[in-house]
């Protein structure tokens, strides 16, 4: 999974479950090829197996716990996710926050697995304090929370938040992904202007009246 990408979250969305989960993937797929940019997909839990079963794009768990197989109800373990053949997970999603140690305990079972990784951040300074906590992760993704599914996108009313976070991440030699808001190409173009390599999407994608057609346009975009 290389820059520039997407990566798609179904978060619980309906429209993003079960034999949704599948259309999408399968779309993703399809722009994957037609476009040469990786559209990579993060399904719902119970949808994981089913997704990467079917999907030719890499595949991300939302979350994963600092668990081994064991007797840990409700947990997810990132071992499990190795087992499926994943690429990886995000960690720290504004909807999924985790505190600090959380974090780096998180980031080490991860690489453990020899899984890839997202951390999520919501400011520049969560982001400085992160990033030298544990492993290093694959990517950065910077997502106000207050944009998140607004239909602002982050790259309009935040701009400086972006060209902040890509120093950060030029510094320290990690992609930076970024989200919130993104509704259009012009949001994803003026994010890659910005220092950003590549967008982490739900919402403008997902509640779309065409999915594919959205997928093709950030794709083109990028």
């Amino acid at each position: 999974m290389k820059p520039p990408l997407i990566v798609l979250n179904f978060k619980t969305y309906q429209e993003a479950t079960g034999k949704n989960a599948v259309t999408l993937a399968r779309s993703a797929s399809d722009v994957t090829r037609d476009t040469g940019i990786p559209v990579a997909v993060a399904p719902c839990v119970v949808d994981l197996r089913k997704v990467a079963s079917v999907a030719d794009v890499p595949v991300l768990a939302q979350h994963v716990d600092f668990v081994g197989y064991g007797s840990h109800t409700g947990h997810v373990p990132a071992a499990y996710v190795r087992d499926l053949g994943l690429w990886g997970t995000l960690v720290n999603h504004s909807e999924r926050t985790l505190p600090s140690d959380a974090i780096a305990k998180t980031l080490e079972v991860v690489a453990q697995a020899k899984l890839g990784s997202v951390l999520c951040v919501g400011t520049i300074d969560r982001m400085k304090e992160l990033v030298g906590l544990g492993p290093r992760p694959s990517f950065l993704a910077i997502e106000p929370p207050e944009l998140i599914g607004s239909g602002r996108a982050v790259s309009k009313y935040r701009p400086d938040l972006i060209s902040d976070a890509a120093q950060v991440a030029a510094d320290t030699q990690i992609p930076l992904l970024c989200g919130a808001g993104v509704v259009d190409g012009r949001d994803v173009r003026k994010a890659i202007e910005l220092g950003s390599e590549g967008i982490l999407v739900a919402s403008g994608v997902i509640k779309a009246k065409d999915p594919r057609a959205v997928m093709e346009e950030f794709a083109t975009s990028l």
